[in-house]
């Protein structure tokens, strides 16, 4: 892979540096974006129609400079404006507040939290006293409520006070995610009729899913596995079963992901005879794949990390429609992104958007040199099992400074515990689809459900002994800047392995093993 083969990539990266300068800036260098723009196209023409006359050969060169520029500016202002409009509501005054549930109700202590969707676009999470005289729990999605507020705070923060401050972060993490503001309120009452939005009717699909899960007989942690994986309903997962996926580095199964597509489309594929049938049904066949996988990720709530791959699925399956061949993955990818983020700029903060991206690139990277290994591996299982190696390797290494800098760790058994892992839960995956089409058939369907059960508890078990083990996580607790270097090392590994000629990447190998040193050192020492 060349640079010039990847243009969606070289507009990706200048727009997520711009948005990054936005937030380091708290938006406020977004407001001389449009007038930058404006500029630059002007003199970006003239640049271009000078070049023309006078037959220069740098006009390439020019013009590429000049789209990196103005998409560099737009990342700026789509994030700046995003970033202040968040930043205008206040509800500190407010003595009440008025919106739709947008989530289900969670249990705490003393409260119900329940996240609201105001009027104005924002969202409020309001937490409401459980000595309510109306039960917060009856509260369901889609119904319009009104609270009575004594405390409200702006999570807009900014960057006054400890960064490190527990507090500050979550509010810095709420407004990352649009909730504007927090409330706590002593009762509640309903304020007009339950309202039909998409939220509510996926929402009420999923929980007549799970309800058929719990009716099924499953065990708890298992059903609650089950969930996650199939339906993306996490409501069942406590913090110690998360915290155990976590350790053992296996923590994206329960994320739906592409991994969980890819095994999706499969059948898909094999049902709708999309691998057999002439091409003309073979039209209908991938057209029917993309709608359903669409259907799967509207009803998993519209994941970050299952947006991603339903949007790259898709144009690869468009693609291989007009002929195009998937070694275009990587600009798949760069779309994907660009139209994730021009639609939500702050989703470039967010955690699952972040590794699912990150691991997806280096497997597309590195794809070329694991076949070319795999090439050489005759022997069917062997191959599997090298290739689950590989790919977990690749993803392992690629997403290591992210979980060091969030988490404060890095999964060492996690290489191995993602074979084992993967194998399983691809079974169960394939089970789950089967185990919904025979639901007419109580009888197969309850020996389906014994066999699910088993390789459930088998999977949970295999976790829970390697999360318990004494080496299965190195602490790390990583800066930002520790990160940036991390990915620097990685990227020049990538460089002087791919490169032609090793000489032309040699400085910068060098350069980044230095780095490389230095954060061993910081860490260690």
């Amino acid at each position: 892979m060349t640079w010039q083969n990847v243009p969606m990539l070289r507009l990706l990266i200048p727009l997520m540096v711009g948005m990054g300068t936005a937030y380091m800036s708290e938006g406020y260098i977004s407001t001389a974006s449009p007038l930058l723009i404006g500029g630059l196209a002007v003199c970006g023409t003239a640049a271009i129609m000078l070049c023309r006359q006078k037959g220069f050969n740098y006009l390439d060169y020019s013009f590429g400079t000049a789209v990196f520029i103005f998409t560099f500016l737009s990342g700026i202002f789509l994030f700046g404006r995003t970033f202040n409009k968040a930043k205008s509501y206040n509800i500190e005054n407010a003595s009440y507040i008025e919106g739709i549930a947008d989530e289900a109700p969670k249990e705490h202590a003393k409260t119900w939290s329940v996240k609201l969707k105001l009027d104005n676009g924002s969202s409020v999470i309001a937490y409401i006293s459980k000595k309510s005289t109306n039960n917060p729990e009856n509260i369901c999605i889609g119904d319009s409520i009104r609270v009575e507020v004594w405390k409200a705070e702006n999570t807009y923060v900014g960057y006054e006070g400890d960064k490190d401050d527990v507090i500050s972060s979550y509010k810095k993490y709420l407004f990352l995610h649009h909730v504007t503001g927090t409330c706590f309120a002593y009762n509640w009452e309903k304020s007009g009729g339950k309202a039909s939005t998409l939220a509510s009717r996926l929402h009420s699909m999923q929980q007549k899913m799970a309800e058929k899960y719990s009716e099924a007989g499953f065990n708890k942690e298992e059903e609650a596995v089950i969930s996650a994986m199939t339906i993306g309903d996490k409501r069942g997962m406590d913090a110690k079963l998360k915290s155990q996926y976590s350790k053992a580095g296996v923590s994206h199964v329960l994320a739906l992901s592409g991994f969980h597509l890819t095994i999706i489309y499969s059948l898909l594929d094999i049902l709708l005879l999309g691998r057999f049938a002439d091409r003309r049904f073979r039209w209908v066949s991938k057209g029917i794949s993309i709608i359903a996988l669409w259907a799967f990720a509207i009803m998993a709530g519209l994941q970050p990390s299952l947006t991603r791959s339903v949007i790259m699925c898709s144009m690869l399956l468009i693609g291989s429609m007009f002929g195009i061949t998937s070694h275009q993955s990587v600009n798949s990818l760069a779309v994907a992104g660009i139209g994730m983020l021009i639609y939500d700029p702050f989703m470039l903060f967010d955690i699952g958007f972040q590794f699912s991206f990150i691991s997806v690139f280096s497997l597309c990277l590195f794809s070329a040199r694991m076949k070319k290994f795999l090439s050489g591996v005759n022997n069917a299982v062997m191959k599997y099992l090298a290739g689950a190696a590989c790919t977990s390797l690749v993803a392992t290494a690629a997403s290591f400074p992210l979980t060091a800098y969030y988490f404060n760790q890095i999964p060492i058994t996690g290489i191995i515990s993602n074979i084992a892992i993967t194998t399983i839960a691809s079974a169960v995956l394939m089970l789950s689809m089967l185990w919904w089409a025979i639901s007419p058939l109580e009888n197969i369907q309850e020996f389906v459900t014994r066999i699910l059960d088993w390789m459930l508890r088998l999977m949970n078990s295999i976790t829970e002994y390697i999360s318990s083990l004494d080496f299965s996580t190195l602490e790390w607790k990583a800066s930002a800047l520790d990160t940036v270097l991390a990915y620097v090392l990685i990227t020049a590994i990538w460089m002087t392995l791919e490169s032609p000629t090793k000489k032309r990447w040699y400085g910068l190998a060098v350069t980044a093993n230095v780095f490389g040193i230095v954060l061993v050192l910081e860490a260690f020492l």
